[in-house]
């Protein structure tokens, strides 16, 4: 084999192993760096009969008092109605910390994951992002963790 083609194959092989990263790592539906993550704690469960009305069961009440996350951002999970055989389900980030944050809360619906963005959040205030999913009938546990960027 001629020198300039091994030359040229060594090359190519070195290139390679720089994708190797790249083409293994997954994003997870993120749009921004990950700096932290932490488990959101409110649970929910959720039942929809065959009629396609539905109950949802969480243990958070209105007297826990979670503390903050990542290093100063407060979550608040709530699911709303059922309608069309969709449930609606609200995220509230609020910041607290001196500085801004971008995040995404990566909701679970049983084993399958679902990433709500909710983008940048000044510090002192407090973004809202709305998901309808639609729901067959069932029991699903839906839970969260944050996800959060520079």
């Amino acid at each position: 084999m001629p020198t300039i083609l091994r030359s040229r194959i060594a090359m190519v092989l070195i290139l390679a192993v720089f994708l190797i990263p790249i083409a293994t790592s997954s994003l997870r539906g993120l749009s921004h760096v990950l700096t932290c993550e932490q488990e959101v704690s409110a649970p929910f469960t959720v039942v929809v009969s065959e009629d396609g009305s539905a109950i949802v069961v969480s243990s958070a009440t209105g007297t826990d008092t979670a503390g903050t996350l990542c290093g100063g951002l407060r979550v608040d999970m709530k699911a709303g109605t059922v309608h069309d055989g969709r449930l609606d389900f609200e995220v509230l980030v609020g910041n607290e910390s001196d500085f801004p944050w971008q995040g995404t809360i990566d909701l679970s619906l049983d084993e399958t994951g679902i990433p709500v963005s909710v983008g940048r959040v000044e510090p002192g205030e407090v973004a809202t992002e709305t998901v309808s999913i639609r729901l067959r009938p069932g029991t699903y546990e839906l839970d969260g963790t944050l996800l959060v960027g520079p």
